[in-house]
């Protein structure tokens, strides 16, 4: 038996001497080193671009895209997806969104042929972006009778934020229409923590101010919505004021109006010939004896705009909005020739004068016709209209029509009868 035992134990020395053992010995040229990568990106192309963190809202629609080097056909274990280190996908690449706000890690993780684990990671900022109330504003919007030398306090709310990330307010308050453009009235824009603010420093009376919060948490997402509130402070003595915008035909603003308030006695209470509007057609008429008035707007350099007369009562430490008074042109453009006569030689080039006091005539409009056929070749110059007419050789009468519009689309159409003398342009 002894013997046997020996025998079996040579032999497997002799198998193991014969055996080329080198071929068991780690050669670290036969090592292929194993890379990944994870991206958030925004299409499966390979062309998009990719980023390793960002800045998204709950639920946000996000494709996750992961890379292996040298290649996907390595050998592997196992590749999975993890969620603050909870399994979240099995696949190389997926669509999904992250459903609560917070800071999150999304790891993509390889476990190769050795079961050595591979991983990256992605940095996401999950956030809801804060909602302002657009209702629920303090002082609450066309607020009259602020008192100009208190102090004025102003509230909003704020919904649909979460507790992981501070929100700010980026607050302004203006002028509504300054006297000077200079900083366009803006009175105060600071950056809020909160959603109230005190302001202290005063304002001046029967003036319409503006306000605004737009709100942004501290990753720079932004409320979709802005607050837009206006108010008007008090007078200082039972005074009031006037606020006008003055809407014209056309896109000509006059350049300076007229201004009469008649109390209901018939005493003229306020009168100016030249009174400028802003660019916008805006004034202010401050400050007035409340009561009922006749309000009188007339554009004193555009005299084919009919007067604007309303009836109002003014109350007492308020201002009176009119923002939208709207001055009519029911006066066509004249059209004469340059002797103001209706029959006229026939010659190379007729001119014409346009006049119209309610604003320029439209040249896109307007056309000149010799017996019913359209002249092309045709020009407005200032209150000039220069027709170039076609060669004729006849020496009987001919009707040209001129049709002009001015701006507010009032029309007027001239007929002049054209004759030619015995020698005019006769053919050779």
């Amino acid at each position: 038996m002894k013997i046997a035992s020996l025998l079996t134990a040579l032999i497997a020395i002799a198998i193991v001497a014969c055996t080329d053992s080198d071929n068991y010995i780690f050669d670290e040229r036969d090592h292929q080193e194993v890379r990944v990568d994870a991206f958030i990106t925004q299409t499966f192309d390979e062309t998009s671009v990719r980023i390793k963190n960002d800045t998204v809202a709950p639920n946000d629609s996000l494709i996750f895209l992961s890379s292996v080097y040298p290649s996907k056909a390595i050998r592997s274990q196992d590749i999975f997806w993890t969620l603050d280190g909870t399994p979240f996908a099995t696949e190389y690449s997926f669509k999904a969104s992250v459903k609560t706000p917070g800071l999150h890690k999304v790891a993509f993780v390889l476990v190769d042929f050795f079961g050595d684990t591979i991983s990256d990671t992605i940095t996401l900022y999950a956030a809801i972006p804060p909602t302002l109330n657009l209702k629920k504003i303090i002082p609450a919007n066309s607020t009259q009778e602020i008192p100009p030398n208190e102090d004025i306090n102003f509230s909003w709310y704020t919904t649909e934020q979460d507790r992981y990330w501070d929100t700010y307010y980026h607050f302004v308050l203006k002028e509504a229409f300054p006297t000077s453009q200079k900083d366009n009235g803006i009175i105060l824009d600071t950056i809020l923590s909160s959603s109230t603010f005190s302001y202290h420093k005063g304002l001046a009376p029967l003036t319409k101010y503006t306000w605004s919060v737009s709100a942004y948490n501290e990753l720079d997402m932004k409320s979709s919505q802005s607050i837009e509130g206006e108010f008007y402070t008090a007078g200082l003595s039972n005074e009031s004021g006037i606020l006008a915008t003055v809407i014209p035909p056309s896109k000509q603003i006059p350049q300076s109006i007229q201004v009469t308030i008649i109390s209901n006695s018939g005493d003229t209470l306020y009168r100016a010939k030249e009174f400028h509007a802003d660019s916008a057609g805006r004034f202010y008429i401050k400050p007035i004896t409340p009561g009922k008035i006749t309000f009188i707007v007339s554009a004193s350099d555009t005299p084919d705009l009919q007067p604007i007369i309303r009836e109002i009562s003014l109350k007492e430490n308020q201002v009176y909005s009119l923002d939208s008074l709207q001055f009519a042109d029911i006066t066509p453009p004249t059209i004469s020739s340059i002797d103001n006569k209706d029959t006229l030689l026939l010659q190379d080039t007729l001119n014409f004068i346009l006049k119209d006091g309610g604003g320029n005539v439209v040249l896109s409009t307007s056309s000149a016709k010799l017996d019913g056929n359209i002249i092309l070749d045709y020009n407005i110059s200032r209150d000039t209209l220069k027709v170039i007419m076609p060669i004729s050789s006849t020496w009987t009468y001919r009707i040209l029509s001129i049709e002009v519009y001015d701006q507010s689309g009032n029309k007027s159409t001239r007929y002049f009868y054209l004759y030619s003398d015995k020698t005019y342009r006769e053919d050779p």
